[in-house]
């Protein structure tokens, strides 16, 4: 027989114990994440139908909270707006030396604006949307979360 033989079945017994011996916290490590990721879910829906709940229930707060919310993205593009744009009047001079590498600043800041901007309206979109069918969401929630029966 040969060395290479030789050689892999006494590297083989090694790495079958290393292994074996790895797997095991592994997939403990792997259970635990699972069960810390569903509470959290848990966690989140459960919030998400007490807020629609509370909406549903007082629409006139929804209103209110809506309102507070559209003026606080206003004032925020208004700021972002005028940042940027005072930025771009400006006369721009050629960046050298050490200011060249802050030149990605402006582009960036812009991106993450529109970013916020958009993640904003897309959570205010899907308050909504639970609250105008919430007769749909209650339904799709109680079946997750039955225990939020005494809520309603």
């Amino acid at each position: 027989m040969s060395g290479e033989f030789w050689l892999g079945t006494l590297l083989s017994i090694p790495i079958g114990v290393g292994t074996g011996l790895a797997i095991a916290p592994v997939q403990r490590w792997l259970d635990s994440y699972g069960k810390y990721r569903s509470l959290g879910r848990t966690k989140r829906m459960r919030a998400d139908y007490e807020e629609a709940h509370y909406f549903f229930t007082y629409p006139h707060r929804m209103t209110h909270y809506f309102l507070n919310r559209a003026i606080e993205l206003l004032r925020w593009t208004m700021f972002v707006g005028l940042g940027f744009g005072g930025v771009m009047l400006m006369k721009p001079t050629p960046l050298t030396g050490w200011t060249q590498y802050f030149q990605w600043l402006l582009p960036f800041g812009l991106l993450l604006s529109v970013v916020f901007f958009s993640q904003e309206v897309n959570r205010l979109h899907a308050i909504y949307y639970r609250v105008e069918f919430f007769g749909e969401y209650r339904e799709k929630v109680l079946k997750a979360l039955p225990d939020l029966e005494k809520i309603s």
